[in-house]
């Protein structure tokens, strides 16, 4: 996984009040949310998830939109992504870059 060195976005989970400072996660290639089989693929199936408040969901939609990317990380290893509007759940962006090299 790959990060966009840019400002980061900070958040506020909601179950534990933590401060959370995400990046960007360079993805190429269509965006999951464009096929259902992808983001079928793009989701970690049993992964974490993290509370958001409504404004907060409103600031990812925004950022990822500028950055191109439907995945955000705050380390590089674990991804996340916006699923409907208040929770982050945790998403494999490598998958479908490891998936389309092998249809290659």
């Amino acid at each position: 996984m790959h990060l966009l060195l840019s400002l980061p976005i900070t958040l506020r989970s909601l179950v534990k009040p933590k401060k959370l400072d995400f990046n960007p996660v360079v993805m190429s290639g269509p965006l999951p949310s464009k096929s259902p089989d992808l983001w079928r693929r793009f989701l970690k199936p049993g992964g974490k998830t993290v509370a958001i408040s409504a404004s907060d969901s409103a600031k990812v939609r925004a950022y990822m939109q500028e950055h191109s990317t439907e995945a955000i990380s705050e380390d590089g290893l674990v991804a996340f992504t916006l699923q409907d509007d208040g929770f982050l759940v945790e998403c494999l962006p490598d998958q479908l870059v490891e998936a389309d090299a092998m249809a290659l």
